[in-house]
């Protein structure tokens, strides 16, 4: 190495780090544990990456939880928003850690309902699904909850949207910080 060349996770660790700490998920913590493992506290750290690279450097250091991502993370990484990516970043992501979150997506209930389905399916023990707190994806985290799926309500920019979340029980909230 060049003396003053950064290496890959030098210059990728300022970047994935300031979007862990904005990625920062509260875990309601007046319903069941039975989806959280033990000895966790309220507020855990979340790599929001669809960076294979960044899992393989960072996981291991065990400051996170675990691997949460989003359409808009997956496009910037250059990779298809489908379940089939999804699977495959989520099985690379669960050799490291035991929890993987994953934005379902669709303009209203019934789309964010069955590809919610369909993301669950990919590990129903440690997929979470990630539901944006909008009045369509809180239909859909009420039924996907029924089907017994993992719901994080994500995009919450208010208290009125973290009181939802925790009126539907969902188990997490992803409090978004601009």
């Amino acid at each position: 190495r060049r003396p003053g060349k950064k290496t890959a996770m030098q210059s990728r660790r300022g970047c994935v780090l300031l979007l862990a700490v904005a990625c920062l998920w509260t875990s309601v913590n007046h319903f069941s544990d039975s989806f959280t493992p033990p000895l966790r506290g309220r507020a855990r750290l979340f790599l929001d990456t669809a960076d294979v690279k960044a899992y393989e450097e960072l996981l291991p250091l065990g400051l996170f939880s675990g691997v949460t991502t989003n359409p808009g993370i997956l496009s910037k990484a250059k990779v298809s928003c489908s379940v089939d990516s999804l699977k495959t970043l989520a099985e690379k992501a669960l050799s490291y850690t035991d929890e993987f979150m994953c934005q379902s997506w669709g303009k209203d209930e019934k789309n964010l309902y069955e590809t919610g389905l369909k993301l669950a399916d990919i590990n129903k023990d440690k997929v979470v699904v990630k539901v944006p707190a909008t009045l369509e994806g809180i239909k859909a985290a009420k039924r996907l909850l029924e089907d017994g799926v993992r719901v994080c309500l994500t995009a919450c920019y208010s208290a009125k949207q973290a009181l939802i979340a925790t009126g539907r029980t969902c188990r997490n909230i992803c409090k978004c910080f601009r």
